[in-house]
């Protein structure tokens, strides 16, 4: 589990240089964004700050042994999104099912639980087999919202 918030981290961190989005103090984080991420973080603390002005949000996230979670708010205080990292044994059994079966020649990683304010809840899965790399979008009975190719 450790391994895989490590990596999601890494790739947070990754993407942070991509954007042109930049790491931020919390004391240069107004306050009614502070509230809305401690209320989507049950009590964590927010280990990163990430201003990402292209697409005019902040990303808070908390990483501890046991989780991975990042909240994403916009400018304006509006909460858009919590994407929590799961351990494989913590993702519903629909789910599994529907990638074991659908695609058995694929190695599953990246599991994450998100919460989204315009797409609703969902898991999504990175599938990688040796000549093609997938992105998958399942809701919690296990149907595909979404198969992209990586």
């Amino acid at each position: 589990m450790l391994r895989n918030i490590i990596i999601n981290l890494s790739f947070l961190v990754a993407m942070v240089n991509v954007s042109h989005a930049q790491k931020v103090d919390e004391q240069s984080v107004p306050a009614p964004i502070r509230a809305v991420a401690a209320q989507h973080h049950n009590g964590d603390k927010v280990t990163l700050w990430v201003l990402d002005r292209n697409r005019n949000k902040y990303v808070a996230t908390a990483l501890n042994e046991t989780s991975f979670r990042t909240v994403e708010i916009g400018l304006d205080g509006q909460w858009l999104a919590t994407t929590d990292a799961l351990p494989e044994h913590k993702v519903p059994g629909p789910v599994m099912k529907t990638v074991r079966e659908q695609y058995p020649r694929y190695e599953g990683s990246n599991y994450l639980l998100v919460n989204d304010s315009k797409d609703g809840r969902f898991y999504s899965v990175e599938l990688t087999s040796d000549d093609r790399d997938l992105y998958l979008r399942l809701n919690e009975a296990g149907r595909i919202l979404q198969e992209e190719e990586q």
